[in-house]
């Protein structure tokens, strides 16, 4: 054996010195590091564990052996490794050393789009706070505790001084000039009052100096801030400093950085585009094939955009035998392999028309043109194709909050309201869906094809229930219509007697915004004020969708609604939160078709009048 060892060293020693060479270097490198897995969000205190490596060393043998303890996420210290998957938030700022990844950055930057990181290069650094949406990546973390960059950013506002307003900083100036007039006038009183032979008891000076002093008028500015700020709340404006309160005295125009702040901050799914002649909801059940194994926050509103559409996540026996291919920062799409064969795929646009033009199809212009259509909007096209065949194109926008946007498929049937029998409620003060029936006919006065809310009567309803329908409504607010806000030409629409659509006089009349005319009542306010002057007729246009519940009581798909008011749109397919609370939050409440109420408002102005009226099922 020593022999035949000593004939195949001569050839194999260098071989031999090159890899233990290769693995002293690599263990030199790793043991001046802790290997971090983060299995946590990276808040405050959160456990992380922390991977120490040990080298164990034969002759020709090497072996790393990995152990993990865990660790708070404050321990984290420079030249630390940590690594994260799909979900997880970064710890602390860093290089990636291995791996790439999709990360949104919105909470740093306010970019809604998320971004590449991957080893090597200028794209490998990581800021803590942000999270990883895909893939891997291990990161080296390249600051101390308490120098990150959220940290500094923390600092530099709990350090900073509150700055004078420039009405404090004049007000200062003239209350000080005053004062030393005051001083002036009180010290030479005396002398004075003596000269002539006034008597000017100690009392008097001392009243005259507590009730005249000037600094009391510093009061003013207080009072004054209080009643901007009180302003501003009723427009649902929450200031946070007197100074903010002045400067928006004078703005005209007021930009807004869109995400997060406008939007909700992550990019949804808003639409559907078939091509190539694919049926809608066909198309809609390749984006949800496509989107099932796709866990970031846009997969999964191509998920919920679908089940809006009628088309559900596929059950778990469904996919027995499909090939998941998830999404990753490397590929850019996800999809799936159907056990017939089929390819479908999602992605971006790149990395879509790459592999259909490698697969030798042809990539339309129709195609391109409607991608760059959604990209000069704001959109984010993501192109579907199944077998490397374009079937159409899905549409992500960072959105406005509380706007949805839906496409349905309804068939319609045209009934005359006028036909329908209605009957009439108790009077109600309040709002929101009530129980307490009186039933009967409605007793609102009727002449020439216009119906007068009695005041005196209640609310009335019909007795048919509805469930999807498009509502047409005429209303006029009396010439001489009196009072402000609430108390003007107020009344209402009950979708299934559940959810208010605001009626009231806003024709140059103030009131909040959530309580304006086509408002979802004390939820949504409209996207314009399009109200005719009193004595002309109004025309709603109003579009629901019922809601879909769960066994439990939830939605599952939440009702919506769109207000075209004079052929202005008021709401765009708008979620409703729920029911209509005067006081309180929206609450979910598991119901059937329902009645559509006209509501008779307890405000003491003169009553409004309905004509016109007409709906189709859907």
């Amino acid at each position: 054996m020593i022999f035949i060892s000593g004939l195949i060293y001569p050839l194999n020693s260098s071989i031999i010195t090159f890899l233990i060479n290769c693995k002293i270097g690599l263990a030199a490198l790793l043991l001046n590091h802790n290997l971090i897995l983060a299995g946590q969000p990276a808040d405050r205190g959160c456990d992380f564990k922390i991977i120490q490596s040990r080298f164990d060393f034969s002759i020709f043998l090497f072996v790393l052996k990995r152990e993990t303890r865990i660790v708070s996420s404050s321990l984290l210290k420079k030249e630390d490794l940590f690594e994260c998957i799909a979900g997880d938030t970064i710890p602390a700022d860093g290089e990636i050393v291995e791996g790439l990844a999709s990360i949104d950055e919105s909470a740093i930057t306010g970019e809604s789009a998320p971004v590449i990181r991957e080893a090597g290069g200028d794209k490998s650094s990581v800021t803590g706070g942000t999270k990883v949406l895909s893939d891997r990546i291990l990161v080296k973390v390249t600051v101390q505790p308490g120098e990150s960059f959220l940290d500094r950013m923390i600092a530099l506002v709990e350090g900073s001084s509150r700055q004078k307003t420039p009405n404090e900083i004049a007000l200062t100036i003239l209350l000080a000039g005053f004062t030393l007039v005051f001083v002036i006038v009180c010290a030479t009183l005396k002398p004075f009052a003596d000269y002539v032979g006034a008597n000017i008891t100690v009392a008097a000076f001392i009243s005259l100096f507590v009730c005249l002093i000037p600094t009391t008028i510093g009061g003013l500015l207080s009072a004054i801030g209080i009643a901007g700020m009180d302003r501003a709340l009723r427009a649902n404006v929450i200031t946070k400093s007197g100074k903010a309160v002045e400067t928006a005295g004078d703005i005209d125009t007021l930009l807004l950085d869109k995400t997060g702040t406008i939007t909700i901050g992550n990019r949804k799914a808003t639409r559907f585009y078939s091509l190539n002649g694919v049926g809608d909801s066909e198309f809609a059940r390749l984006c949800v094939l496509s989107s099932v194994a796709d866990e970031t926050p846009e997969g999964k509103s191509i998920v919920e955009l679908g089940e809006a559409n009628g088309i559900r996540r596929p059950d778990p026996m469904q996919l027995i035998g499909v090939r998941m291919v998830k999404f990753s920062a490397e590929t850019k799409c996800s999809g799936v392999d159907m056990p017939d064969g089929r390819r479908i795929r999602k992605g971006a646009f790149e990395a879509i028309r790459t592999m259909v033009e490698k697969a030798g199809n042809e990539f339309s212009d129709t195609t391109e043109q409607l991608v760059r259509k959604i990209s000069e909007n704001g959109g984010t096209p993501l192109v579907v194709c199944e077998n490397e065949c374009v079937k159409g194109i899905i549409e992500l926008q960072d959105i406005i909050k509380t706007v949805r946007h839906l496409r349905r498929s309804v068939r319609y049937r045209r009934r005359v309201f006028d036909h329908l029998l209605l009957e009439h409620l108790h009077r109600r003060h309040c709002r929101g869906p009530r129980l307490h029936r009186a039933g009967g006919p409605a007793e609102w006065i009727v002449k020439d094809g216009v119906f007068t809310v009695d005041k005196k009567k209640g609310d009335i309803l019909t007795k048919q229930k509805f469930e999807n329908f498009q509502l047409h409504i005429e209303w006029c607010v009396p010439e001489n219509i009196t009072g402000t806000s609430q108390g003007r030409g107020n009344s209402g629409i009950f979708l299934q007697d559940m959810y208010e659509i605001q009626v009231l006089d806003c024709y140059n009349n103030e009131t909040y915004v959530n309580g304006q005319t086509g408002s979802v009542y004390k939820q949504t306010p409209p996207l314009a004020n399009a109200m005719r002057k009193p004595g002309e007729w109004n025309v709603y246009d109003i579009i629901y969708s019922a809601p879909i519940f769960k066994e439990d009581g939830t939605y599952r798909v939440p009702p919506r609604v769109t207000v075209i008011q004079n052929g202005i749109v008021l709401q765009n397919n708008t979620t409703i939160l729920g029911t209509t609370e005067y006081i309180g939050f929206p609450k979910v409440v598991k119901h059937g078709a329902g009645p559509i109420r006209l509501q008779s408002h307890g405000d003491p102005s003169e009553p409004i009048s309905f004509r016109n009226i007409w709906i189709r099922e859907m």
